[in-house]
């Protein structure tokens, strides 16, 4: 029997699909919109088409439609979309381009899929690296000790590779639930190229869909609203505040100062697209070139990884080789404490006379 609270979570969290799954959803939503297929009938079909639990989750927004609720609301408690989805959604249905931005968010999903396709294929080569020196390091003990020592350290090596995925998957886990959060990104904040690369992500999704926005004809302050959430930042609902509140006494311009390192060429071609009347374009292009910052940022980043890795990896063998062959060549008893030791070598100095008479 579930409680209360688990049934609250169930409804109103967004449940984890890939971002292949969102990009079917919205492809579907959006055509089906332009042909007039009504929305309950939409969400089933799409549910039929991603299965598992969005099929039910769709059946629920469906019912909620039937029921007479606005297709914010059913959204919002049928759990198959985030809290962007669901804005840019509501802004489709009270402005009438439901079809446009529907596919407008297919293409925000897209995008953010391939970026995770790039960043996961980029981290390969760091894995592989890291694989084999887990079993290259323990590898001069088959040597020196027996195979039993070396598949010891082997499986130590992979216990505590084990342990720091665990690790991560919880962080990436509470991250997604809003826990340690403002944590992480105070750290993320101290180191130069994270931070340029949070930055540059920041940019990306806020102007993708600011541009999609000013394209369906939504007014600045719900873009602003729309495009702060997008960014996932802790305190997006506090910024859009802020940026909503200077832009009633100023430009968006001026009100974009609200973000972190906002650079002064992104206000002022803010500022040229404000006076020429061609923000949509300007967003397009700002948003564009935050993608290819983000993607410069994140080649140079993983370029730092990657040396510092094998660097690290690379000593670390030298090292082991080094001890390794210290001790095959040196004092065969400079192990053996105190006198059992000095025993030993008088027994050999005595008996190698006799070995050599021989």
């Amino acid at each position: 029997m579930k409680t209360t609270n688990e049934m609250y979570r169930e409804e109103r969290m967004p449940l984890a699909l890939s971002s292949a799954d969102r990009v079917a959803i919205f492809v579907q939503l959006a055509r089906m919109a332009r042909t007039g297929v009504p929305l309950p009938e939409a969400l089933e079909l799409i549910g039929d088409i991603i299965g598992g639990p969005a099929k039910h989750a769709a059946k629920r927004g469906a019912e909620a439609l039937r029921r007479g609720q606005p297709l914010k609301g059913a959204a919002q408690s049928c759990g198959l979309f985030d809290e962007v989805d669901v804005a840019m959604l509501a802004a489709g249905d009270r402005s009438g381009k439901l079809p446009e931005l529907a596919q407008a968010n297919a293409e925000r999903h897209r995008h953010n899929a391939a970026l995770s396709h790039e960043l996961r294929s980029s981290l390969g080569y760091p894995l592989f690296v890291v694989t084999s020196s887990f079993l290259l390091m323990p590898a001069p003990l088959i040597f020196t000790e027996s195979f039993g020592a070396f598949a010891r350290a082997v499986l130590l090596n992979f216990g505590v590779l084990a342990v720091v995925a665990a690790a991560l998957a919880l962080a990436a886990r509470n991250w997604q639930q809003g826990r340690g959060k403002a944590q992480i990104l105070a750290v993320v904040a101290r180191l130069p190229i994270l931070n340029r690369v949070a930055t540059a992500r920041r940019n990306t999704l806020f102007f993708e869909v600011m541009a999609q926005c000013a394209q369906a004809g939504i007014g600045l302050p719900e873009a602003v609203t729309l495009a702060t959430a997008a960014t996932a930042e802790i305190e997006h609902r506090r910024t859009a505040a802020e940026i909503v509140s200077k832009l009633s006494t100023g430009s968006l311009a001026c009100a974009l100062a609200v973000f972190a390192n906002t650079s002064i060429r992104i206000q002022a071609t803010v500022a040229a697209g404000e006076r020429s009347g061609h923000l949509p374009e300007t967003f397009t292009e700002l948003a564009t070139d935050a993608r290819q910052q983000l993607h410069d940022q994140l080649k140079f980043g993983l370029a730092v990884a990657k040396a510092a890795l094998v660097f690290a990896i690379a000593v670390s063998i030298g090292w082991q080789v080094i001890s390794q062959m210290k001790a095959i060549t040196g004092d065969p008893f400079a192990q053996v404490p105190g006198s059992a030791g000095d025993e030993l070598r008088r027994e050999i100095d005595r008996a190698l006379p006799q070995l050599r008479g021989k």
